[in-house]
C-alpha cells in the first residue's frame, strides 16, 4: 500500500456562531488502496441522484454495510447533484456515510467543476456538522461518470487549500487505480504542498 502524508502548515482562531473554536491543521493522506480498509470515522460513497444503490463502490458500500444504509437513505428521497447526505454505516466499522453526487462529464458545457466542487463542499460541511474527525474521501466522478481526473484533482486541491474546519483531524484520499493516485501525488506534493 503506497501512501503520502502532508500537513497543513498554518493554524488560525476564529469566531463561528458565536464560540471560540481553533481551526485545525488536517494531516492529508493519500493512499493507493480501497477505501473500505479506512480506519477512521467516515467514508464518502459516491452516489446517484436517487440514492438507490448503483455500481462499483457504492454497491459494495451497501452490499457490506447491509439493508440500513439503503433505509436509512430513503427519508431523503432524492440527492441533487453538487449535493450530499448522510447516514449510518450498517455494518460496516464506520460512525457514518456519507453519500456525495458528483456530476457526469458532459465535455465540460454544464457546469461540472462546479457541481463536483460543491459535491466536495458540501461533504466537508456535513463533517463540520457532525464533528467528525477523519474522512475519507475516492475519487468522485471519475469512474463511470467520466470526470477527467487531473481537472478533479486540481478541484479538490483547492477545496482542501481553502477548507477552515474545527473538528477534522485527518482527510484521506483513496485513490483505486493508479492514475488518479499519480495525479494526486502529482498535484498534492510536486506543484502545491507550500502553498498550504
Amino acid at each position: 500500500m503506497k501512501k503520502v502524508y502532508l500537513t497543513i502548515k498554518s493554524i488560525h482562531v476564529e469566531f463561528i456562531t458565536n464560540h471560540s473554536y481553533i481551526l485545525m491543521n488536517p494531516k492529508i493522506h493519500i493512499i493507493h488502496n480501497n477505501i473500505l480498509l479506512f480506519p477512521g470515522d467516515c467514508i464518502i460513497s459516491p452516489a446517484n441522484s436517487t440514492l438507490i444503490p448503483g455500481k462499483g463502490l457504492e454497491e459494495k458500500i451497501h452490499m457490506l454495510g447491509g439493508p440500513t444504509i439503503a433505509e436509512y437513505c430513503k427519508k431523503y428521497n432524492e440527492c441533487k447533484p453538487g449535493n450530499a447526505v448522510i447516514s449510518t454505516a450498517g455494518k460496516l466499522p464506520f460512525k457514518y456515510i456519507i453519500h456525495a453526487v458528483g456530476p457526469f462529464w458532459k465535455g465540460g458545457q454544464d457546469n461540472e467543476k462546479t457541481i463536483l466542487k460543491q459535491a466536495y463542499q458540501k461533504c466537508f460541511k456535513i463533517a463540520e456538522e457532525y464533528r467528525i474527525q477523519s474522512i475519507a474521501f475516492p475519487n468522485i466522478s471519475t469512474g463511470i461518470f467520466g470526470f477527467p481526473k487531473e481537472t478533479a484533482g486540481e478541484i479538490v486541491l483547492n477545496v482542501v487549500q481553502n477548507l477552515k474546519t474545527t473538528c477534522i483531524k485527518d482527510i484521506s484520499f483513496y485513490c483505486f487505480d493508479t492514475e488518479n493516485f499519480s495525479v494526486y501525488q502529482k498535484l498534492f506534493t510536486e506543484k502545491k504542498a507550500d502553498s498550504f
